[in-house]
C-alpha cells in the first residue's frame, strides 16, 4: 500500500495552525468517550465496494494462510532443533504471523488519534482515499499521528488494511452520530479543554449514631 508525501502536492502549502491541532486532539479524546464495543460490531457488517471486492478472497484465507506459515516455521525449528539443537523457533508478535483479529486488536486499541486519521483518510464509503486528497485532508493533523499512520500503511497486507480502513471509517462514524447527531467532523481551530477541577475534599459528613 503507498504511502503519501507532501512534497507531491503542487503550490504552496500554508503554515500549520496550532489551533487546528487542537482540535484533532479534542476530537480524538472526544472519541474516547463515545466509542464502544457495539461501534465496532457494527462496523464489521460492512462490506467493500465493488471495485475493491477483489480483496475479500485474499481476506477469507487470510487466517488460514497464517496459520499455514506459523506451523511450517514451528516444523522448520522443529527439524533445526532436531538436527543440530540449534532452533530459531517463531513470536506471536512477529506480523508476519498476525491474524486478522491480531491486526484488527493492534490498530483499534491503540491511541484514538491514529484511529482519526484512519477515518479522516477515508471517503464517505469508507474507501481510502487517493493519495494527494489524502495528503491534503491530513496536511493539519499532528505529524506523529501521520507518520504511524504511514508506518502501518506499509506494513499491513492490502487486503486487511483495505477492511480496516472500512471499519474504522465506519465504527467512528456511527459513534459520533449517536454523541453529536452527525457523522461528519471537520478540522477547525479549537482551544485546549479546562483543566480538570483540583481535588476537593468530599462534602460528606457522616452521621453521628453513637450516644
Amino acid at each position: 500500500m503507498p504511502i503519501f508525501d507532501l512534497t507531491r502536492l503542487a503550490g504552496p502549502l500554508p503554515a500549520r495552525d496550532p489551533r487546528i491541532e487542537q482540535g484533532w486532539a479534542n476530537e480524538a479524546d472526544r472519541l474516547i468517550g463515545a466509542m464502544c464495543d457495539s461501534d465496532h460490531d457494527a462496523a464489521r457488517c460492512a462490506d467493500l465496494p465493488d471495485e475493491l471486492a477483489h480483496h475479500a478472497d485474499h481476506f477469507r484465507v487470510h487466517n488460514r494462510t497464517v496459520r499455514a506459515r506459523w506451523e511450517a516455521a514451528i516444523d522448520a525449528a522443529d527439524a533445526a532443533a532436531d538436527a543440530d539443537g540449534d532452533a530459531d523457533y517463531p513470536v506471536e508478535s512477529d506480523v508476519a504471523y498476525f491474524t486478522i483479529d491480531d491486526w484488527m486488536e493492534s490498530l483499534w486499541d491503540c491511541d484514538y488519534g491514529l484511529t482519526l486519521v484512519f477515518e479522516q483518510a477515508a471517503d464517505e464509503r469508507g474507501v481510502l482515499l487517493p493519495l494527494d486528497q489524502r495528503a491534503l485532508r491530513l496536511y493539519t493533523a499532528p505529524q506523529e499521528w501521520v507518520a504511524e499512520f504511514n508506518a502501518v500503511t506499509a506494513r499491513v497486507p492490502e487486503h486487511v488494511f483495505v477492511h480496516i480502513v472500512l471499519w474504522t471509517t465506519w465504527a467512528v462514524r456511527i459513534a459520533r452520530a449517536r454523541a453529536t447527531g452527525s457523522p461528519h467532523w471537520k478540522p477547525a481551530p479549537e482551544d485546549p479543554p479546562p483543566p480538570e477541577p483540583a481535588f476537593r475534599a468530599s462534602k460528606y459528613k457522616p452521621r453521628r449514631y453513637g450516644l
